[in-house]
């Protein structure tokens, strides 16, 4: 499985896995997780500040963290995750990450006449959540 950026700690359960179906995972009006199989807590006060814990069990995911900042990276990777997910279903594992650097940015050179279109962009702002970016810039 690949996730990028690599987690600080990912323990994989071998044979273990949750099935999903329409509904079990889904993002909020304000990017925050949820579903019908998902559970979110915002309050865990020992954990780094955007820091989150992951965990797929063969019943539910759970999510840790102690903001919404962490709630949206535990979603990104979480999108990574279902995206590479075969048919049986997605792997069971826990991962605990938090960033190295407060402010991820990409700036992107837009002189000369080579504005994106806003379909684009859009694509690019999505993109670069999911590799947890939180800073888009143009220049």
């Amino acid at each position: 499985m690949f996730i990028y950026p690599k987690p600080k700690k990912i323990e994989i359960a071998e044979n273990s896995r949750l099935q999903l179906n329409q509904g079990d995972v889904s993002v909020s009006q304000a990017g925050l997780p949820c579903g019908n199989k998902v559970r979110l807590s915002l309050i865990a006060p020992m954990l780094k500040p955007e820091a989150y814990e992951l965990e797929i069990s063969p019943e539910a995911i759970t999510i840790q963290t102690n903001g919404e900042a962490g709630a949206r990276a535990a979603f990104q990777t979480l999108r990574q995750i279902i995206a590479q997910s075969s048919p049986e279903g997605v792997q069971c594992l826990k991962i605990s990450d938090w960033p190295d650097l407060p402010l991820r940015g990409f700036m992107l050179d837009i002189s000369r006449c080579k504005v994106p279109t806003m379909q684009s962009l859009a694509y690019l702002a999505d993109l670069l959540s999911l590799f947890k970016y939180n800073r888009l810039e143009l220049y």
